[in-house]
């Protein structure tokens, strides 16, 4: 009797004790059903909203069955990182086609936290979303110790370096500048509008007196994979117009809710037109299928001062690495005027308006998506082709040499 005491005396404590440490599980991590409605939701809201399954079918990316195929390991992963890797994985096909990605821990602390915190609209709602902030958190103190969160199909504009440099050329009393600007990135911060511009605008105003005499002046954002079109906006075009200068676009999407909720955040109209209003567009009918309206949205930037900085005419030399910003720099100036494009086509990417979120329910993960596809002039989809230049560089030639021949032509006497 006395033995049999003891011994429930001995099992009271190990049952408190395993009790206790049940509780001190992380109350965050999902159970495998939560897993699993996370990814079919994930797979069905793609389906509903993202407009490029055509051209990733043509380009032979094989997504779906990737989808497909990572489905069983995603819903049996035994923690949120392993379903962060499986997401991320099941998603590489698409990697940013259409800037379609899985955001990871550290974008969203260093970047979407910072920049959308205080925002009212759809991007701030889904970011501030209680289950994605502490999920994040959960993931980026275990960043690098339990998965590798480097992306392989990452473009090249999260690899560039920002710094800008400058070379001026003289001859024949001919004055050239040229500026490279390796990237458009810029300092994530909380800052407002109006002090960004003033920040991206002191960033070029030390290069523009030097060039202020310069017949012209030549922008190189060849090796430029994109960033935030504030930089471009505020820190090039702005500063050099006299009056305001714009361009339509025309966006191909779906007509769903996600998609309008985000839409009518920027103040684009949430319904569109039917697709079947347009006239023949010379598009692939299968990216048609793809589509149910289309938006039209305009590009309008205003003078930030009273005289251009600049007097001399502008060159921007292009290349296939443009993509994003960089891509819809160059399409606004081919479509304005505002400066001639010298080089190769670009990769495209330039969505026209910022890319939507889709937040898991249970995990709070997000995958952001271009909602439209921009077409071109020519009604072709700019993630497709790009913006050809107005003088293409010839094969035994830079994009460079391709521009001062060109200056060379409008210029008596220059021998450079």
């Amino acid at each position: 009797m006395k033995n049999k005491a003891f011994a429930l005396l001995l099992w009271i404590p190990c049952c408190l004790l395993l009790l206790s440490a049940k509780q001190d599980l992380p109350p965050d991590i999902p159970i495998s059903q939560e897993y699993c409605q996370d990814y079919d939701y994930l797979v069905q809201t793609l389906k509903d909203n993202y407009p490029y399954w055509s051209l990733a079918e043509r380009q032979e990316r094989h997504a779906m069955e990737q989808l497909s195929a990572c489905r069983e390991d995603a819903i049996r992963a035994n923690s949120l990182a392993e379903f962060y890797v499986c997401i991320r994985q099941a998603l590489s096909p698409l990697e940013n086609l259409g800037h379609l990605r899985l955001i990871g821990p550290s974008e969203y602390g260093d970047s979407l936290r910072l920049v959308y915190e205080s925002s009212q609209d759809a991007w701030g709602r889904a970011v501030r979303n209680s289950v994605t902030v502490k999920n994040y958190q959960l993931l980026r103190n275990q960043e690098g110790q339990l998965y590798d969160t480097a992306s392989p199909h990452m473009r090249s504009e999260a690899k560039n370096s920002s710094e800008m440099s400058l070379q001026l050329l003289e001859q024949d009393g001919v004055q050239i500048g040229i500026i490279t600007i390796p990237s458009f990135l810029q300092n994530s911060s909380a800052e407002k509008q109006a002090s960004s511009e003033a920040r991206i605008a002191a960033m070029f105003a030390p290069f523009y007196q030097q060039c202020a005499d310069c017949d012209h002046v030549i922008f190189d954002i060849r090796e430029n994979g994109g960033g935030s079109d504030w930089v471009w906006q505020y820190g090039i075009v702005a500063p050099n117009l006299e009056k305001e200068l714009g361009c339509f676009y025309i966006g191909l999407g779906r007509n769903s809710s996600l998609n309008r909720q985000y839409l009518s955040s920027i103040g684009i109209m949430q319904n569109g037109n039917p697709v079947s209003f347009l006239p023949e567009l010379g598009l692939c009918p299968t990216d048609m299928e793809d589509m149910t309206h289309y938006w039209i949205f305009r590009k309008l930037i205003s003078p930030s001062g009273t005289k251009k900085a600049l007097s001399g005419r502008l060159w921007v030399l292009t290349s296939s690495s443009n993509y994003s910003a960089a891509e819809n720099f160059a399409s606004y100036c081919k479509a304005t005027g505002f400066a001639t494009l010298v080089g190769e086509s670009t990769s495209g990417g330039g969505g026209g308006v910022p890319s939507a979120f889709i937040v898991l329910p249970n995990t709070g993960l997000i995958v952001q998506y271009d909602m439209l596809c921009r077409l071109n002039p020519d009604g072709t989809l700019n993630e497709e082709t790009g913006t050809a230049p107005d003088l293409v560089s010839p094969s035994n030639q830079s994009a460079l040499e391709t521009c001062l021949d060109e200056i060379k032509k409008q210029h008596s006497n220059f021998t450079f």
